[in-house]
């Protein structure tokens, strides 16, 4: 009995790893992007920089 339940929580640790990847990274890339566009809205200095590219 307890080595079946060892497979099972294995099996579910390899099943749920990728959408706790893909959660962790999304959740990663949308702070990189607030981050961005914060510093960037509230630097007049920055905006002007932006708009010479």
């Amino acid at each position: 009995v307890y080595r079946k339940i060892n497979i099972t929580l294995f099996v579910d640790l390899i099943a749920t790893a990728p959408l706790i990847n893909l959660a962790r990274t999304s959740i990663i890339l949308s702070a990189i992007d607030f981050s961005k566009n914060f510093i960037f809205s509230n630097s007049s200095e920055n905006n002007f920089l932006i708009s010479l590219k």
